[in-house]
């Protein structure tokens, strides 16, 4: 529905394959390509690759830095990673430096 090409999990994230996670993703979860690794480790390797990742945020003041409203970013090019955390915003003041945008929505 997004053009998601793959869902990256953490290794603290449940099971994909949970019959309300099948049940809620009608499916979608046995298309798309799952791996399941260290986050930050994620983060970083999709940085070296050319990837932009922006990350949901809590409140305006995220992490180190002061999070943008979704509509304003402009200059996303075609390669970017979205980091969402269980209930949607990420919580890890970590994971939100390590991230390129923070973003509200």
């Amino acid at each position: 529905a997004f053009g998601v090409n793959a869902v990256f999990l953490s290794e603290r994230c449940g099971d994909a394959f949970h019959r309300r996670s099948v049940r809620v993703s009608m499916g979608h979860v046995f298309r798309v390509p799952l791996v399941r690794m260290d986050l930050q480790d994620v983060i970083c390797r999709l940085r070296t690759s050319g990837v932009a990742t922006v990350a949901l945020a809590p409140d305006r003041r995220s992490g180190s830095r002061v999070s943008r409203p979704l509509e304003e970013l402009t200059e996303l090019s075609n390669r970017w990673a979205c980091v969402i955390g269980p209930d949607g915003p990420v919580h890890s003041k970590e994971v939100l430096d390590e991230c390129d945008v923070p973003v509200l929505l």
